[in-house]
């Protein structure tokens, strides 16, 4: 889309967000190419190969449909994704927190919420650090310390605290994660819960320990 159409149309979105509201009547049908024009801007919202010279001037600000596009958008600007990440609907920072392409002052931003449906996302987002990976590890659900215990890149010090969690869950997580170290889930083989046992078990029938 050219620069100057987008600068042209983006002066009636607040118009758009109300004719999406409006039931269809023939008196509506010249407004037709308004409608477009905004499913043009969420459309391209949501285009992973969209320039991102195009993305920064989307009018993301008035339109809950382009936030969402963006913030699933690898290749929104790190300027957008921050500002989404300070306020927003759960949706919204949901979808965000699965972005692989945020930085980590965006996910520290995102942790800062304290919502668990946000960090159940960042438990598995490739770029969390370390030390939010912790205080996950730690934290009261067992299906975001779960989450973290199934990542490939887990430092040993985590899959050490893991491997004790009062959850059998999350310590079957830990003997089944591929790059738990040998001595980690075979001191799991006698666990007291059937499942981290069968899970060790399963592992020692394609391992050489």
């Amino acid at each position: 889309m050219d620069l100057n159409k987008l600068k042209e149309l983006r002066e009636n979105i607040q118009e758009y967000e109300a004719i999406k509201q409006t039931p269809w009547t023939e008196d509506l049908k010249e407004l037709n190419k308004k409608i477009l024009a905004y499913e043009a801007f969420v459309r391209a919202s949501e285009n992973p190969n969209m320039p991102k010279e195009i993305l920064e001037k989307l009018p993301w600000s008035y339109s809950e449909d382009i936030r969402k596009g963006l913030a699933a958008n690898p290749n929104t600007p790190p300027n957008i994704l921050y500002c989404l990440a300070e306020s927003g609907s759960l949706e919204i920072l949901s979808t965000l927190a699965r972005n692989p392409n945020i930085s980590t002052n965006v996910i520290e931003k995102l942790h800062q919420h304290c919502i668990d449906e946000i960090d159940f996302e960042l438990a598995i987002n490739p770029n969390t650090p370390t030390n939010i990976l912790e205080e996950l590890a730690k934290g009261e659900h067992f299906s975001i310390r779960s989450r973290v215990a199934q990542r490939p890149d887990l430092p040993e010090y985590l899959l050490k605290i893991l491997a004790k969690d009062k959850d059998s869950f999350v310590r079957k997580t830990v003997a089944e994660n591929r790059t738990t170290p040998p001595h980690i889930w075979m001191s799991l083989k006698n666990d007291e819960e059937f499942i981290v046992r069968h899970a060790v078990e399963s592992k020692i029938m394609y391992t050489d320990v």
